[in-house]
């Protein structure tokens, strides 16, 4: 008996046991608020290149980046509130969602105020 629990210690001393899990949510967190980032540097990028003239599809897309960013940090919250977790994806998401939803306001804002 003895012997069989050396063995068991001698095979991986150097092995961390933990239950923490990645939480799939925060992963789709992630994913809403990078697709979100892109759209909107592609959306800034090809109104650079019109010379700041934004069609009515520019602003429906900062509309819909705006929606994917509010459910990215709310998936990311989620994510980071449950027990035993691995909060890098989490803390991520958080940010990228957030710094979005600060770039959206800035732009509207700005839009407003050239009007």
């Amino acid at each position: 008996m003895q012997v069989e629990k050396e063995k068991r210690r001698k095979v991986n001393p150097h092995y961390k046991f933990t239950n923490k899990i990645i939480p799939l949510i925060s992963i789709v967190g992630v994913s809403l608020g990078v697709m979100s980032l892109i759209a909107l540097i592609l959306e800034i990028f090809f109104t650079f290149r019109m010379g700041g003239e934004a069609p009515m599809s520019y602003g429906l897309t900062t509309i819909v980046c705006l929606i994917f960013s509010i459910a990215g940090l709310v998936c990311s919250i989620k994510g980071r509130m449950m027990p035993d977790v691995y909060v890098f994806f989490p803390t991520i998401g958080m940010t990228v969602c957030s710094i979005n939803i600060f770039a959206i306001i800035y732009i509207i804002g700005r839009g407003i105020l050239a009007m």
